[in-house]
């Protein structure tokens, strides 16, 4: 009895097991797959958010916010003199902001390389699905 017992607890062990497996396989690689929020990037990149209430201003966390989010992103990827970088254009269309366009940045000596992404599909995801952050930026709420 003690061993049919037993071996009931190993499939279970097992059965436990193969779920953890089965959530590493079906883990998404695009990283676009895995940040859909700023609560996501926190995450991915095991960073306590908690920092952000202490914030005086909407406009300063949705910087740092957004900030965290480039990071995730970009999966390390840093900008150098020997790199170019993509960054989102936007424009306001009948009183909202919408993302207009992406640049290629190519020069090194730039406020503007701070918000560079790794590729222009990044930079044009990053524009869109975060548009409500860069939003309460360029209106300076």
């Amino acid at each position: 009895m003690k061993d049919k017992q037993k071996a009931i607890e190993q499939i279970q062990v097992l059965k436990d097991e193969i779920k953890k497996l089965e959530t590493i396989v079906n883990t998404p690689v695009n990283i676009m797959d895995i940040i859909k929020n700023p609560r996501d990037a926190f995450r991915h990149l095991n960073i306590d958010s908690q920092y952000l209430n202490e914030l005086p201003s909407k406009y300063l966390i949705a910087v740092e916010e957004l900030r965290v989010i480039r990071l995730a992103l970009n999966e390390g990827w840093v900008k150098t003199k020997d790199n170019y970088g993509y960054y989102p254009i936007f424009e306001r269309v009948s009183g909202s902001w919408v993302m207009a366009s992406c640049i290629y940045y190519y020069f090194f000596g730039s406020l503007a390389f701070g918000s560079l992404l790794k590729s222009r599909k990044l930079a044009i995801y990053y524009g869109e699905q975060f548009i409500d952050l860069h939003t309460i930026i360029l209106n300076e709420e």
